[in-house]
């Protein structure tokens, strides 16, 4: 019976000792958080952008011409499109075969 007093010490103070290197380790792990916050929040802005781009991929397209040609070049794109997509619906219609 002895030896087992003697064994539940044992883990009690190694239980004691774990729980206070969690504190520490805890308190580490909080200066560190508050020191690479503003870093975590531009990787997140910037994985937002990227996210938004990637679902507007017409919008990207837009302001590349923009930012290229200006506003003429972006007018002069838009109506070229236009006029190949009327060219290619009115063709498409009249591949259709006819009953």
């Amino acid at each position: 019976m002895a030896g087992m007093g003697l064994r539940k010490q044992k883990l009690m103070r190694r239980r004691a000792a774990l729980l206070e290197r969690i504190s520490v380790q805890r308190e580490e792990l909080a200066e560190v958080n508050a020191r690479l916050q503003p870093v975590f929040l531009i990787a997140d802005r910037a994985v937002l952008a990227g996210r938004f781009l990637f679902a507007h991929p017409v919008l990207v397209t837009g302001l590349a011409l923009v930012r290229r040609k200006g506003w003429v070049g972006l007018v002069t794109g838009a109506w070229r499109v236009w006029k190949t997509y009327r060219y290619v619906n009115n063709f498409s219609k009249k591949l259709t075969p006819r009953q």
